[in-house]
């Protein structure tokens, strides 16, 4: 908080300490807030909670919502075209311009300070960047939780408590993903499979064998936190807007978390609270440091027991912050430059495949847009963490197709035309690599004293060597895997994205059982302050291939518990 301005208290010190206040409403912070409300706690919610416009057109599929909006241009591709991609970039996709839920990077609140290193994805929204998340929802096992101090056993209990959160569908019965994706328990139905995904399954049931043995890759149905159950208001009906923000609220949010908050007496949400830091002196936080964005002035509340959820990145900066103004912890980090012990991303890789029995053959309107078939890759890895590594299927459907008419070298007349005779049998398989701490691989503040809160937080990454060898065999393997499918890997166009694209974020406040003020113990808390709990993804030492969102929710519920 900038000297000279007078602190507003709008939280009495009896009041803090009789509540905890969450900091954050995504995945994390919705579900560990609950988790403490079922459990007698009172609490106090910080959130600068930024609310989507309503979508437009609720009861109209894909088609009937260009056919509807007065001014479809500006919906789909932007007022001035932002979402089309520049001819130079190697993107194949682009978040919607109709949606707010992520905060761009000339926002002041953004945060961040702009580097080559990694691109990140944040989110001020209620709810978080979980508002554009596709539903997959799969728990990490043994060999995914190897590197955490954190047992099996503690992320299937808790996560028996958040499939009554998130109920999830998923295939009747095993399939050969089974023994890889453990789940707990009854699934709804599965989404149903499009033309050209029942296709592809179909091709890979009949050339299992092979495809196992010598791709040592696996095929299976998504287990997706979407509602299919027959006769449900929320249950999907397949309108293929799934991009554009489900209509219907099918696939989980954590709003419905926040509403079920909302019903206990002992529940308070604050908006409009972009938080800078704590303060704290002598192991113990005494206060919140805010900037209120409604009144646009700062303001300082009193906290007992504080639960940091904020995001794994903001998490990391709001922590750094609070102990650069610890005036106890001065000596302690004066011989060394303030910085986090890490910070973890999934790097993805694209492959664009064209599935050849389904050119020219007419396509699906009616469709859930994200991924319905999920790959693993369980062969030989340079680093042998973790086992199993997830891809994910996705046929085109109803996206942005600029991007790939561009590559057809016919200019775009004869372009389009060859594009849409082919639009049906393209697809793309997109794999998550896992990541570890590695060299400089850290997040650190900049002083910056035009940003809003007096800093910017700058990301240091690079990726370990062995990462290159592992794309290389997964495109090796994904490339077999389509011929003994009938399929054509464009390999030509495969897509490394930048770093930060993959929006899983850990590691800047990871679990550790060794006292480390930069770290936290494995129920979440502080090593630096006994009534500091960080309960997202800043607390994971490692990060598997694996989806993160769906493990953020039970990690939050089995922290929440232990406070």
């Amino acid at each position: 908080m900038p000297s000279g301005l007078q602190p507003c208290y709008a939280v009495s010190v009896q009041e803090a300490g009789d509540r905890i206040a969450v900091i954050g409403s995504g995945p994390s912070g919705a579900n560990a807030a609950l988790t403490l409300l079922e459990r007698g706690k009172r609490v106090i919610l910080y959130d600068v909670g930024v609310v989507e416009a309503d979508l437009p057109e609720p009861e109209a599929d894909f088609e009937g919502l260009k056919e509807r909006l007065a001014d479809p241009q500006a919906y789909f591709l932007g007022r001035d075209f932002e979402a089309l991609i520049p001819q130079d970039a190697q993107a194949l996709l682009s978040l919607p311009p109709s949606r707010s839920y992520h905060l761009r990077a000339d926002d002041p609140r953004f945060g961040f300070q702009a580097t080559p290193d990694f691109a990140p994805f944040h989110s001020l929204a209620r709810g978080g960047l979980a508002n554009g998340w596709s539903g997959l929802s799969i728990r990490w096992d043994e060999d995914d939780l190897r590197g955490m101090p954190v047992s099996a056993e503690d992320f299937r209990a808790a996560s028996r408590r958040a499939q009554q959160r998130l109920p999830i569908s998923g295939p009747e019965g095993d399939d050969d993903l089974s023994p890889y994706l453990s789940h707990a328990d009854a699934l709804q139905p599965p989404l149903e499979m499009n033309r050209h995904e029942a296709l592809l399954h179909s091709l890979y049931r009949r050339n299992r064998g092979r495809i196992r043995a010598r791709r040592h890759l696996l095929m299976g149905r998504s287990r997706v936190a979407v509602d299919t159950r027959p006769g449900s208001e929320r249950a999907c009906t397949y309108c293929n807007r799934c991009f554009w923000g489900c209509p219907r609220g099918s696939i989980y949010n954590p709003l419905s978390t926040l509403e079920e908050c909302q019903r206990y007496s002992t529940f308070e949400y604050r908006p409009h609270a972009l938080v800078s830091h704590f303060g704290g002196r002598d192991g113990h936080l005494r206060s919140l440091e805010l900037f209120d964005t409604k009144e646009s002035r700062w303001r300082s509340d009193p906290v007992g027991t504080a639960v940091l959820a904020a995001g794994a990145l903001a998490t990391g900066g709001i922590f750094l912050r609070t102990l650069k103004h610890d005036a106890s912890l001065r000596g302690h980090f004066a011989a060394h430059e303030l910085r986090t012990k890490s910070v973890l991303d999934t790097l993805s890789v694209r492959i664009p495949y064209l599935l050849g029995p389904m050119v020219g053959r007419p396509e699906s309107h009616r469709n859930f847009q994200f991924n319905k078939l999920l790959l693993g890759y369980v062969g030989p890895l340079p680093d042998g963490y973790p086992r199993f590594i997830q891809g994910q299927v996705l046929s085109l459907s109803s996206l942005l197709y600029h991007p790939l008419i561009r590559t057809v070298p016919l200019g775009t007349y004869f372009g389009s035309r060859l594009f849409f005779l082919l639009k049906s049998a393209l697809g793309s398989i997109t794999y998550y690599l896992p990541d570890a701490p590695h060299g400089v691989n850290a997040i650190r503040l900049r002083e910056d004293r035009d940003a809003l809160l007096g800093d910017r937080i700058e990301i240091t990454y690079e990726n370990a060597a062995h990462k290159r060898e592992c794309l290389q065999t997964l495109v090796r393997a994904t490339s077999g895997m389509l011929r003994d499918c009938r399929s054509l890997a464009l390999s030509w166009q495969t897509e490394v994205r930048p770093n930060g694209y993959g929006i899983h974020y850990g590691g800047t406040v990871p679990m550790s059982t060794r006292e480390d003020l930069l770290c936290v113990n494995p129920q979440g808390r502080s090593y630096a302050y006994r009534n500091l709990v960080v309960a997202d993804g800043a607390t994971f030492p490692v990060l598997p291939s694996k989806s993160i969102t769906y493990n953020l929710v039970v990690n939050a519920i089995r922290i929440a518990e232990a406070v």
